[in-house]
């Protein structure tokens, strides 16, 4: 269970058409109540236990994968500006999902958390696909077991 959790927000990726994707802001810093605790739980614990992820580095172009960039500011300023974080993140998820065949899009849910001393920011599109978690103090990330994560991420 995470010790801590930071910020919440909630956004929406949706189609418009062929190819063609736009974010729709959502609720930034939600409540932290007992429900939201089991669902980062709950999201935490299925990343955890799945024996096929995979981990790497952030790609070096920063011009087209601005993702690592994105976190490196909101780590150096001491993790205050969650919204612009997240809107930021959307709006790369946007130009991904445009290049990506099969995307669908759906509620995108990014929390800032602590678990064993290591803070992490989850992002994951809330249709029973994880999409990324990453370590906010060592830059590594995760993708999906089925290698579908955008290649920003």
């Amino acid at each position: 269970m995470p010790s801590r959790i930071f910020h919440v927000a909630i956004h929406d990726l949706r189609r418009k058409g062929d190819n063609d994707f736009k974010f729709v802001v959502g609720k930034n810093d939600l409540k932290h109540g007992p429900t939201l605790i089991r669902v980062v739980d709950e999201l935490h614990r299925l990343y955890a236990r799945r024996a096929s992820k995979s981990h790497g580095k952030f790609s070096t172009d920063d011009v087209n994968f601005p993702t690592q960039g994105f976190l490196r500011v909101y780590i150096d300023e001491g993790s205050k500006d969650f919204e612009t974080l997240t809107t930021s993140l959307m709006t790369t998820l946007v130009t991904q999902a445009r290049c990506k065949a099969g995307a669908t899009g759906g509620h995108v849910f990014f929390v800032h958390f602590e678990d064993d001393a290591k803070q992490f920011v989850m992002i994951a599109i809330v249709n029973d696909r994880l999409i990324a978690m990453t370590c906010c103090s060592c830059t590594t990330w995760r993708k999906t077991t089925r290698g579908r994560a955008c290649a920003c991420w």
